[in-house]
């Protein structure tokens, strides 16, 4: 339980999930995008990819929703950690305060769209991240990559 997905792929279904399996499915769903929005930035992209499913949830969806639970409950006591500047690592003079990271994979959707991320950190501690399908079939990973550096920008400038 390192994960909060299981390995493998998650496929959309191929029959008609009922409508208690709906429901249960989007109660599980709506538990970690809580999580997900509020504190743990690591489920993130787990929840970006189990939302797809919402509407017509497989066996192995319910499985994955449960499985990212399990972990969200295995590493119920991690939390955001802020350090002042006498703790921060630093090679040059002055102390790295914040910290802006973004990052793409390149057409790992079925439908050959990229994912994407960001994440900001001040004094050690995540201030706010993303992770999503981006909207658009890019060509190659260097523009997925220039797309999620725009998209990071553009919430750094914010």
């Amino acid at each position: 339980m390192h994960t909060p997905l299981p390995f493998g792929r998650l496929i959309p279904n191929e029959g008609q999930a009922t409508p208690q399996q709906i429901y249960a499915y989007q109660q599980r769903i709506g538990s970690i995008i809580y999580a997900a929005v509020v504190t743990r930035a690591d489920v993130a992209f787990a929840v970006n990819q189990l939302s797809r499913f919402l509407l017509n949830p497989s066996q192995r969806h319910l499985e994955a929703a449960d499985h990212c639970l399990a972990y969200l409950d295995t590493y119920r006591t991690l939390a955001i950690q802020f350090s002042d500047l006498s703790d921060l690592e630093s090679t040059e003079i002055q102390p790295k305060i914040f910290y802006c990271s973004s990052d793409a994979a390149f057409a790992d959707n079925t439908d050959r769209k990229s994912s994407s991320g960001y994440l900001f950190k001040l004094y050690g501690g995540a201030i706010a991240w993303k992770a999503t399908k981006q909207t658009t079939v890019t060509t190659s990973s260097t523009e997925a990559e220039l797309l999620a550096l725009t998209a990071a920008t553009k919430e750094a400038l914010w």
